[in-house]
């Protein structure tokens, strides 16, 4: 699949995930919104956890409503066009069977990339992989230049992109822009 440029169409292929206490109807352009075809995510101080009573912190993710699942290849590209102000957030993840599979984040000021394929393995990057393959009958994950093998959860997988704060609140207003995203089954290596 192939998303370029977002557009308000698009979003029908995710679901919104959002602190609680935000308006959405149909969503709320001060967290999430679509300009000259990139998508805005933004986070405030302010803005309470996904559910009442949550310990996590706030997010303006969407959630690919597309699971995908048995032991294909698939490819997930984000391209981001521009980083939020600050630390302590994710991007972008990958989920299998309800469980992380695949998270870029910004953590106590560095880069990392971490691939949960049995455990937790952190990589520290100077930039932001763009593009992430999942072998689900390999175990195999490849971002950049970093491979990882390993026991890999591939039954009901989806994407997760948007802003989500992940050890303190946000001290002031985060944004993440987005250019084009591609994620689905890969067929070949062309793909």
């Amino acid at each position: 699949m192939l998303i370029w440029p977002w557009t308000i169409g698009i979003l029908t292929l995710f679901k919104w995930q959002y602190s609680y206490d935000v308006q959405q109807l149909p969503m709320s352009k001060s967290h999430l919104d679509i300009v000259n075809g990139t998508l805005v995510s933004c986070i405030y101080p302010t803005d309470k956890p996904f559910k009442k009573g949550s310990p996590t912190f706030p997010r303006s993710e969407l959630r690919s409503l597309e699971e995908f699942k048995g032991e294909n290849k698939h490819l997930f590209e984000v391209n981001m066009e521009k980083l939020p102000k600050g630390t302590d957030y994710s991007i972008w993840q990958v989920f299998g069977n309800g469980s992380p599979m695949l998270m870029i984040r910004h953590r106590k000021g560095r880069k990392e990339m971490v691939v949960f394929d049995g455990q937790p393995k952190i990589q520290p990057v100077d930039q932001f992989p763009v593009r992430c393959d999942v072998d689900c009958k390999g175990g195999v994950i490849q971002c950049g230049n970093y491979t990882s093998k390993g026991m890999l959860k591939c039954d009901k997988m989806y994407l997760k992109i948007g802003i989500y704060a992940q050890q303190v609140k946000p001290k002031e207003k985060m944004c993440a822009v987005y250019g084009k995203t591609r994620y689905g089954i890969k067929f070949n290596e062309l793909d």
